[in-house]
């Protein structure tokens, strides 16, 4: 009687626990250009003139505004952070903000039968500007993320027995120019359009459960809610170019989950599985141009 009263009361608190567990839904964003596109595909928004191409892809949680800037001259070109800024409903945020990073590593040895020592040194600008330096063949690849990092690794054998552990930190201010070599890019990333926030409307359903209850919401450049822009000042040799993207969020729908994610078995390169049986989630449609924000039942 004991053993099935344990059994009832494991199964209830799993119930218990499996109904208050939060199900998440998902808002989705979608972006319309202002200005004057080069060319769009699947991976990004790309703007050109003479000096540049500057690629935008959305696709994230809020949405992020920030940028890659390629060189395709055969000169130095100097973005001037102190003049570039991202303007969001008319309120303009700087992109230098006078910062300063502290990096550290450590450096530690053991002598005794071997001695190992290892130095590591990392880099997150937290979205501020990624130090890539990439060739045109792989820019796309490269668009979202902005960090660096370096590590060497060293052995020998020895006969004595102390440990050491030396920790070090190096402090960096945040530089106003930011120099991109001829053929190579940059990325900048500091903003969102959207901090998290969820659009409310009376006509979209907060948890859709079926089709009919998915809604789109529509909007002019007027009427958006999220009206954003990104003006870049530049000097190639001793010429100033100032360059504006305009953007608006035109549409906000509130999808099935089954319609942004699904689940498909992890593989590697080849397509082949890594692990047999084991899956992901994965997002069904990531374009460029399109964000989202991703909230509970309980939100």
């Amino acid at each position: 009687m004991k053993k099935y009263f344990i059994l009832l009361l494991g199964c209830t608190i799993g119930l218990l626990l499996f109904s208050c567990a939060p199900t998440f839904h998902y808002q989705i964003y979608k972006v319309n250009s202002i200005s004057e596109l080069s060319k769009s595909n699947n991976d990004a928004l790309i703007y050109e003139d003479e000096n540049s191409r500057v690629f935008y892809n959305f696709w994230s949680e809020g949405g992020d505004a920030g940028f890659m800037f390629f060189n395709k001259s055969d000169q130095n070109i100097r973005i001037n952070l102190r003049e570039s800024f991202f303007i969001h409903n008319k309120i303009a945020y700087d992109y230098f903000l006078n910062r300063e990073f502290t990096s550290s590593g450590s450096l530690s040895s053991t002598r005794g039968s071997s001695v190992t020592g290892s130095s590591s040194r990392s880099q997150s600008v937290a979205g501020a500007i990624g130090a890539s330096v990439v060739n045109e063949t792989n820019i796309v690849s490269a668009i979202i993320g902005a960090s660096r990092s370096a590590s060497t690794g060293l052995s020998a054998t020895s006969s004595s027995s102390t440990t050491r552990t030396t920790t070090s930190g190096v402090n960096t201010k945040e530089q106003d120019v930011i120099v991109i070599p001829p053929k190579s890019a940059k990325i900048i990333s500091l903003y969102n359009v959207n901090d998290g926030e969820i659009y409310r409307d009376c006509n979209l359903i907060r948890s859709p459960r079926k089709r009919s209850e998915v809604r789109t919401k529509n909007f002019s450049k007027e009427e958006s809610p999220f009206v954003f822009s990104n003006r870049i000042s530049y000097y190639i040799e001793e010429t100033n170019v100032i360059i504006e993207h305009n953007f608006y969020v035109s549409e906000i729908s509130n999808p099935l989950l089954s319609d942004v994610v699904e689940r498909r078995q992890i593989t590697d390169l080849c397509g082949k599985p890594i692990v047999p049986h084991q899956f992901r989630n994965y997002y069904k449609n990531p374009l460029p141009n399109k964000f989202f924000i991703r909230y509970s039942n309980v939100r």
